[in-house]
């Protein structure tokens, strides 16, 4: 058994199982919807965009980083502004987080429940709910649970991506992938992909349930963007390659 946080909360996460978590976090199905629409804006550099937005991403991720090693607590963000800022402020962050967790855990659950619709005739609605509630239900039951079955679908998330990728290997030098290169439309590019990175902060959250979180953490970090950087590059080889741009 770990050790308890500063929270009461037992502390059984290491390196690998927080870096899992971190590009479950981060891999998401929305890359192949961004790729097809960066790819139509940049053209066969569109992987230098991914490039530039997984850069951008780690330069964030570094001042998390600093915070995370100085101050390992679950509240995070909550946590940094209530040393520095006013009460209401630090109230106003802690809630604008929830919010948005809850609204992102939605929106995932419904873009589960359709996706599985192409499978099973199921609601939507109650396949969302049923997603939820089962879960939540595991991330009750205990954190070393959660990050198992965490574990298990980044490991089929990034399976995907790595079967996709496998895909363009053979086609690879079919297509440019420097054509029409141009600063502008890449960084213009980066910008709309870097939603493919969004989230890569939660990871921090976790720092009251791992193990030596002032070293885990930052590192846990910085691997998952650098894994989900790779691989979102890969794939939009992989695309230009077989289909072009």
């Amino acid at each position: 058994m770990g050790s308890a946080g500063g929270s009461g909360l037992r502390r059984e996460l290491g390196l690998a199982q927080v870096t899992a978590s971190g590009v479950g976090i981060i891999v998401g199905a929305g890359i192949y919807a961004l790729l097809g629409e960066a790819t139509a804006e940049v053209g066969a550099s569109v992987w230098a965009s991914f490039a530039v937005a997984g850069l951008l991403s780690a330069l964030t991720a570094l001042s998390y980083c600093e915070l995370a090693s100085m101050f390992p607590a679950a509240g995070a963000e909550f946590d940094y502004a209530r040393r520095v800022a006013p009460a209401w402020v630090a109230f106003l962050v802690g809630w604008v987080m929830i919010l948005g967790l809850v609204v992102g855990a939605g929106a995932v659950s419904l873009g589960f429940a359709r996706y599985l619709r192409y499978f099973f005739d199921v609601p939507e609605l109650a396949a969302a709910v049923g997603l939820l509630v089962v879960v939540t239900s595991v991330a009750l039951v205990g954190i070393r649970q959660s990050a198992a079955l965490t574990l298990v679908f980044s490991m089929i998330q990034v399976g995907g991506l790595v079967f996709v990728a496998a895909i363009g290997v053979p086609r690879l030098g079919d297509h440019s992938l420097v054509d029409g290169m141009a600063m502008a439309p890449v960084v213009g590019g980066a910008a709309l992909v870097f939603f493919a990175f969004v989230g890569f902060d939660e990871v921090i959250t976790l720092s009251d349930e791992t193990r030596d979180p002032a070293r885990t953490v930052p590192r846990a970090l910085l691997l998952a963007l650098g894994i989900s950087t790779f691989l979102y590059m890969a794939v939009a080889v992989a695309g230009v390659s077989v289909l072009g741009a």
